[in-house]
């Protein structure tokens, strides 16, 4: 399955002016190596987002596409020869970027909490010797399930600082839930919202745990699950 983000006059970040469906029928379908300068200025194909960057691209409306003569599958892009549109998700609406935001703000802080909460336990572990005479049971299975490599993961930042970050974000969005519906849709950027959560908490979970960890990638792609599950609940 594929999708388009475009503006609220249906405009990609090209400018170009997509073919809407209507309530019956499908958009037309537009040709990249046809007569639109701005998709032949993209190395003459069109592209659609992909599940895996969907939530890399946020816009004002979300459709359906449907891509003909696929070509190759590239960073959440699908690159084919001619795309339509055939549906808008309608769904994609304030109700449902607020709950994404706060969705994606409460699972990391969530899990900071937890890194914090290991930081404590990794710190009260390296001041015993659990291999001493003193052998503490309780102790020496902390110790045996903090790996080095995990050390390394929960020493590399300073998690409070990020935490921090977070909880001005969760203040941001606590504010600016009364009255997205009012100030954000009049100016059409509603959907600035979500994305710039979205964005912000991809930085904290690059800070914690590193970039393209598999830590990274799990919150990626548990954005894509809740996303898509908002969409078409």
């Amino acid at each position: 399955m594929a999708w388009k983000w475009l503006n609220r006059a249906g405009r990609d970040r090209l400018s170009f002016q997509w073919p809407l469906p209507s309530s019956d029928r499908p958009g037309e379908w537009t040709d990249g190596n046809g007569a639109h300068e701005s998709l032949r200025a993209t190395s003459n194909v069109c592209f659609a987002i992909t599940r895996f960057g969907l939530c890399d691209h946020m816009h004002a409306r979300l459709f359906e596409a449907e891509c003909g003569n696929r070509r190759e599958y590239k960073n959440g892009f699908v690159l084919c020869d001619r795309i339509r549109l055939t549906k808008e998700v309608l769904s994609w609406n304030c109700k449902v970027m607020l709950q994404f935001a706060r969705a994606c703000l409460r699972k990391t802080l969530d899990e900071i909490a937890l890194r914090e909460e290991l930081r404590c336990r990794l710190e009260r572990a390296s001041t015993c010797d659990p291999w001493g005479p003193e052998r503490d049971p309780e102790v020496e299975s902390e110790c045996s399930s903090l790996h080095d490599g995990f050390k390394q993961m929960a020493l590399r930042s300073d998690v409070a600082t990020i935490r921090d970050s977070m909880e001005r974000v969760e203040v941001f969005l606590s504010r600016v839930g009364m009255w997205i519906t009012h100030e954000f849709v009049r100016r059409g950027a509603e959907f600035s919202i979500p994305y710039y959560v979205s964005v912000e908490t991809d930085y904290a979970w690059a800070e914690v745990f590193g970039d393209y960890t598999s830590k990274t990638r799990e919150f990626s792609k548990w954005k894509q699950d809740v996303l898509l599950s908002l969409l078409y609940h």
